[in-house]
């Protein structure tokens, strides 16, 4: 792939260098090289890969280590009972942990964020190709403006040197006495009329060329050659109102809305996960009859549920449906 992008941008510098004619496509192609939007589909691709490696994480167990020790103005007492003698918990207490938690059902929440991240990358890639469709007509409006320029000019040439035939015409006939100087007179008027819109079109064109070989990467305006394309077609100057991205850029917005409506549903779905905790602590939080340094565990099933988030959740579909 990149031998051949260096290869046909070898072929475009050369054909531009030798003043061969340069079509319509061939200036999109020029024009697309200089801009970053190609570049960033490639961006676009890495992010979502990004965004999904970090949702695949959520499956891995998730690990912690908690360390705390503290000094109490109090602790519980307890009174001497016979033989009895129940130990002093210290007021100085300490613990070190390690808790583990690991994600068993989630609802779906991981699938729908992932097909959410795809539509997001279709949108945003789609965008690029709104964005490149517009540099296309830049440089068709462009193009073609130089081209109406060129073809102008010749127009007028060829009306000019008419005028100035017939202009040696009447002359020849004022200097015989057959005709009026008052014809010479409107003849010349006629020819400086379209000297002064010669002149006007030569500095227009000049600015267009320049525009145009900004856009492509060419220095000079004046060297480029351009031909007509033989056939117009809505691919070649991208007229037709039904191909336009931006209609498919609006239908993969509203489906990335659709599935936006999607993760909300399954937010409110409980999830289910295990989770371990365990370490050493003085005195045992698991029986703080033992006052000397001991280790502790604990492990079972996590259920998590946010019902009173519901009625936002209610609300949030109604704001997506609004959108769409």
């Amino acid at each position: 792939m990149m031998r051949y992008f260096i290869f046909s941008t070898l072929i475009l510098a050369s054909l531009m260098s030798l003043g061969q004619p340069l079509s319509l496509e061939d200036c999109h192609e020029a024009a697309l090289k200089q801009s970053p939007l190609q570049q960033q589909k490639q961006l676009i691709a890495m992010q979502t890969n990004l965004q999904n490696e970090k949702l695949g994480t959520i499956y891995l167990p998730q690990l912690g280590i908690n360390g705390q020790i503290a000094w109490q103005s109090e602790v519980i007492t307890f009174p001497e009972i016979g033989p009895l003698t129940l130990p002093e918990i210290p007021q100085t207490q300490f613990n070190v942990s390690l808790n583990v938690n690991q994600l068993i059902y989630d609802g779906g929440a991981i699938k729908k964020g992932k097909e959410l991240n795809a539509i997001g990358q279709q949108v945003q890639t789609q965008q690029i190709e709104v964005e490149i469709n517009k540099v296309k007509e830049t440089v068709n409006q462009l193009y073609f403006s130089v081209l109406i320029l060129d073809k102008n000019e010749e127009v007028l040439k060829e009306a000019l040197e008419e005028l100035n035939s017939r202009l040696k015409v009447v002359q020849a006939g004022v200097e015989n006495g057959v005709m009026l100087k008052s014809n010479e007179d409107e003849f010349r008027k006629q020819i400086l009329s379209i000297e002064q819109k010669v002149d006007q079109i030569e500095g227009d064109r000049k600015a267009l060329r320049q525009m145009l070989a900004d856009w492509i990467g060419e220095d000079n305006g004046e060297s480029l050659a351009l031909k007509l394309p033989e056939e117009l077609t809505s691919k070649t100057v991208n007229i037709a109102t039904e191909n336009r991205p931006e209609y498919a850029l609006f239908d993969l917005q509203k489906q990335q809305l659709e599935a936006s409506k999607e993760v909300t549903k399954v937010n409110l779905i409980p999830k289910v996960s295990a989770f371990a905790w365990g370490g050493i602590g003085q005195p045992n939080p698991f029986n703080f009859i033992k006052v000397d340094p001991s280790p502790f565990f604990q492990t079972g099933v996590r259920l998590a549920w946010t019902p009173l988030y519901c009625k936002s959740s209610q609300l949030h579909p109604e704001i997506i449906t609004l959108n769409q």
